[in-house]
């Protein structure tokens, strides 16, 4: 996600672009959530991820708000649930 915001800045990474992958529990989500507080102006690139980044990071950036509320709340059981079920969905 990092990589991704950044616009690959070669500034920051190189030339090398890290191995794209996406957030599978609410742990891992919890660490973008940290990036977006971070780097609060990533937040309007959030739904960048929807084009040309695969159909999981669509699902995260058409779930990202009720995602964030989710874990804000400490509701993780249902914040993984809800993230398994968007990605069951990018499946089909």
């Amino acid at each position: 996600m990092a990589w991704v915001l950044s616009k690959g800045d070669p500034a920051v990474w190189g030339q090398r672009c890290p191995k794209i992958s996406y957030p599978r529990d609410a742990d891992d989500f919890g660490r973008c959530v940290g990036l977006v507080v971070a780097m609060p102006s990533y937040e309007f690139l959030v739904d960048e991820m929807r084009i040309n980044h695969g159909v999981y990071w669509a699902a995260v950036a058409a779930n990202w708000y009720p995602w964030v509320k989710l874990y804000g709340l400490g509701r993780y059981k249902e914040l993984n649930q809800a993230m398994r079920l968007a990605y069951s969905k990018a499946d089909e």
